[in-house]
């Protein structure tokens, strides 16, 4: 996004904010979904991200990209979403993250994903936006503590306790799928 939009966008030009939206829904609307773990909840939670955004762009100073402070505002919306609605982690939307159904033998690429997505599914909230942030959407370590307040040790030391969580539950999932298949 140059700067000149920028600037439309902070006077209250209307159709420059729709080009912010259209830039970022998916990428915002995909974090909070992964947070969140409930598609309608996550529809609800972007929409507020990007009235939150509307309502704050005036103050955004150019400190950190533009895309850091909305994944900021994204990141901490899906969080205190997840607190106020009391999300059960373990209600997981079938479109979302497809059918666990294992009709083959072999594991496929689609089934690697989906166990993935599963077992993600199975993380903390905070863990999962962790994951998703550095693995998914790319994002360094520098721009997730900007994006998340965290220190760069702390992001570091939970992307590793997320990861081997994640590993473990994977893992688990493994034997399972395994001992269901025998």
């Amino acid at each position: 996004m140059d700067a000149k939009t920028l600037i439309k966008i902070q006077e209250g030009d209307q159709q420059a904010f729709h080009l912010l939206v259209n830039l970022y829904k998916e990428k915002v609307f995909g974090l909070c979904l992964k947070i969140i773990q409930n598609r309608e909840l996550a529809e609800e939670t972007a929409q507020d991200v990007f009235i939150k955004i509307f309502l704050a762009i005036k103050s955004f100073k150019g400190d950190a990209k533009l895309s850091t402070w909305i994944y900021r505002i994204t990141y901490n919306t899906a969080i205190s979403a997840t607190r106020k609605k009391n999300v059960n982690k373990t209600q997981i939307q079938d479109d979302a993250l497809g059918s666990n159904n294992l009709t083959e033998q072999t594991i496929n690429s689609k089934d690697r994903q989906h166990q993935l997505s599963l077992a993600i599914a199975q993380l903390l909230p905070n863990e999962r936006g962790l994951i998703t942030m550095h693995y998914l959407e790319e994002l360094s370590t520098k721009e997730i503590a900007n994006i998340t307040g965290m220190t760069l040790s702390n992001i570091k030391v939970s992307i590793h306790r997320s990861r081997k969580k994640l590993k473990s539950i994977l893992e688990k999932q493994l034997k399972n799928e395994t001992a269901w298949i025998n």
